[in-house]
C-alpha cells in the first residue's frame, strides 16, 4: 500500500507541475494571441 501511495503522490506532483507550466505559458501570452487561440 505504501508503494501505491508514493506513486500517486509522484503523479499528483507531476500533474501540478504541468498545470503551473500551462498557467505560466498562458499568463505570458498577450491577450490578442489568446483571442486568436480561442477562435481557432
Amino acid at each position: 500500500m505504501n508503494g501505491s501511495t508514493n506513486e500517486d503522490s509522484s503523479r499528483i506532483i507531476e500533474q501540478t507541475r504541468e498545470y503551473i507550466r500551462d498557467f505560466d505559458r498562458i499568463a505570458g501570452t498577450p491577450t490578442a494571441a489568446l483571442d486568436d487561440q480561442a477562435i481557432s
